[in-house]
């Protein structure tokens, strides 16, 4: 029994590692507060379960719903530069459409995907046991991580990180600020709308409420994750999302185990992300000098 629960928290804490790594993107590495993923995260999700039902196979599914998460990224990056919308109120205003957007692709509130034979997870683990899952979870965030590493130290991995470091002197430098914020919000939000794919499908349903306070959820990952490695290189930072939602999810788990009610989650999660926050600020005090990169905006 508490080795199913570990497995079934460390799926979803690698599932979930993945809109992280999307909010390490949009927080740490372009230096943009975006909100959006609540909202991509939903899209995702939305997309991948339409596209399930309509008997597209489960790689398509996915694909989609991570366009469709680029596309969110560019809204948010066009409200922020076209009509000089704060970086804030920009991803608040596009989150709350992509709900209206995400009911209008649902056509109703809520969508099951038990009776679809063609998701990643029915295909690849029909017999539903939590080893293989935990398996195929363990090679989709390492697949991911090494190639968004890899991208990340090429020269537009490179400027994008300079973005985040220093606007001024990346625009000093001459090159294209509205460029790279289009580049790294499309592929913050990406990371988002295929995590809610995946997790829709792992889940075998779609719900409209899926991706409420998500980004919460993601920073409180990346807090959590800081806190205990305190990155000083690109490849630490995207560690550090994973480990941070691994352990969050473990401690949620935990805690719904001891008896919390499920109503009491996000008061959690917020009371967690504090601590964490405390433990972070008495580390920096106690440190001769914060040698942790990216933007430190949060």
């Amino acid at each position: 029994m508490i080795i199913e629960l570990c497995c079934a928290s460390l799926i979803i804490g690698l599932l979930y590692s993945i809109l992280a790594i999307g909010s390490i993107t949009s927080f740490r590495i372009v230096g943009f507060p975006d909100m959006t993923p609540d909202g991509a995260f939903l899209i995702g999700a939305a997309l991948s379960g339409i596209c399930i039902l309509s008997n597209c196979p489960w790689w398509m599914a996915l694909l989609v719903g991570g366009i469709g998460g680029i596309f969110c990224g560019l809204i948010t990056a066009f409200l922020y530069l076209k009509f000089h919308i704060s970086k804030l109120l920009s991803g608040i205003l596009n989150m709350t459409m992509l709900y209206s957007v995400s009911l209008r692709i649902m056509g109703r509130s809520n969508l099951s995907l038990q009776s679809a034979d063609n998701t990643l997870w029915q295909l690849l683990n029909p017999t539903d046991n939590l080893y293989i899952s935990l398996f195929l979870c363990l090679v989709i965030v390492s697949f991911i991580y090494a190639m968004y590493l890899f991208f990340l130290k090429t020269i537009i991995g490179l400027r994008l990180r300079a973005l985040g470091d220093s606007e001024s002197t990346f625009q000093n430098k001459g090159l294209p600020v509205s460029a790279y914020t289009y580049i790294g919000l499309s592929i913050s939000n990406a990371f988002a709308a295929l995590s809610g794919a995946l997790v829709s499908q792992y889940q075998c349903f779609v719900d409209v409420g899926m991706g409420t306070g998500v980004v919460i959820i993601s920073l409180a990952g990346i807090i959590i994750g800081e806190t205990i490695l305190k990155p000083d290189k690109i490849s630490l930072l995207l560690a550090a999302a994973v480990l941070g939602m691994i352990i969050y999810e473990g401690v949620i788990t935990f805690c719904l185990q001891l008896g919390l009610p499920a109503t009491d989650l996000k008061i959690s999660t917020a009371v967690m992300t504090i601590i964490f926050i405390a433990l972070r600020q008495v580390k920096n005090k106690n440190s001769k000098e914060d040698k942790q990169i990216g933007n430190q905006s949060i």
